[in-house]
């Protein structure tokens, strides 16, 4: 019984969590900077930090230094080692890129945002769909159409004697119940805890009290 009740609020602690982290990642909840692209809004945070990170490296490449070759290749030349990596912008449907930054993740490395910048044609739109729309670097759909449609639904009431929460507001007040109810099903496992140590503690004492060897 007792096992049951902490995997389920496990499971609804990491669904409410999973819900919060795609709702502050939208559009619909924080206002993004300037400096931010489009193609890179309405994405995970994570992913976010990351090509920030390689945009900016990038940033440092020479325009002279990137050299287009044919059938959505590239050669880019790096500003640290001077090695030229090749990539590719569909490679068996595939993004590809030589440099280690790319093979630890398969995320957008500085060489293809330098590309990015120096080539408009070739941008975030040109690479594969089947990689674009990679749940890693989207937000789930679902959650942020129910976000909309509950402001929408708001713009359409003029009155309300109490107005209704919004998603957010659900799962903070949701998390502090989840957190009561953490902190009541702790004390109850301290407190049965406790008990088992005292009956153990009298169990051995007794054993000290016994001399009949058929009976311990």
């Amino acid at each position: 019984m007792l096992y049951s009740v902490i995997f389920s609020h496990l499971i609804f602690s990491i669904i409410h969590r999973y819900t919060e982290l795609n709702l502050r990642s939208s559009s619909s909840y924080r206002l993004y900077n300037n400096n931010v692209p489009k193609w890179l809004r309405d994405r995970p945070r994570e992913f976010v930090t990351h090509c920030m990170g390689r945009l900016s490296s990038a940033m440092e490449t020479p325009s002279e230094d990137i050299r287009m070759l044919e059938g959505g290749k590239f050669t880019v030349r790096s500003q640290t080692s001077g090695k030229n990596y090749t990539l590719c912008f569909q490679n068996e449907d595939l993004p590809t890129c030589e440099c280690e930054d790319w093979k630890r993740n398969h995320w957008p490395c500085k060489h293809f945002m330098a590309v990015f910048i120096n080539y408009e044609q070739w941008g975030w739109n040109s690479l594969p769909a089947t990689y674009t729309q990679n749940p890693y670097f989207t937000l789930d759909p679902s959650i942020i159409k129910m976000t909309v449609n509950q402001e929408e639904n708001k713009t359409t009431v003029k009155e309300k004697s109490s107005p209704e929460p919004s998603l957010l507001q659900q799962i903070d007040s949701e998390n502090d119940s989840l957190n009561r109810q953490q902190l009541c099903m702790s004390q109850k496992v301290k407190k049965s805890a406790l008990m088992c140590r005292e009956q153990l503690s009298q169990i051995k004492d007794l054993t000290y009290l016994c001399h009949n060897y058929q009976l311990l």
